[in-house]
């Protein structure tokens, strides 16, 4: 069950459902922080963290493509 699996499994599992948005997100992110690659890069990383915070959680995303593109706008917003 989920929740018989380490902390460190957990993560790699939630690794594993976002290695196939890891172009999309790095394109997002890019289109959100357009002046500097760097910032898209720190956005993406950003990105990335919240979704492992969340994934095995109550919260985790259903829709994670739709996850990703909200949360990154809002922290592109926070950061502006």
């Amino acid at each position: 069950t989920q929740l018989a699996l380490s902390a460190s499994e957990r993560g790699h599992k939630a690794q594993g459902c976002l290695a196939p948005y890891a172009d999309f997100l790095q394109r997002l992110c890019r289109g959100l922080r357009r002046t500097c690659a760097s910032d898209a890069d720190d956005l993406a990383q950003d990105v990335v963290v919240r979704f492992l915070e969340h994934a095995c959680t109550a919260d985790a995303p259903r829709d994670v493509r739709g996850w990703l593109i909200r949360t990154a706008r809002n922290l592109a917003a926070d950061a502006a």
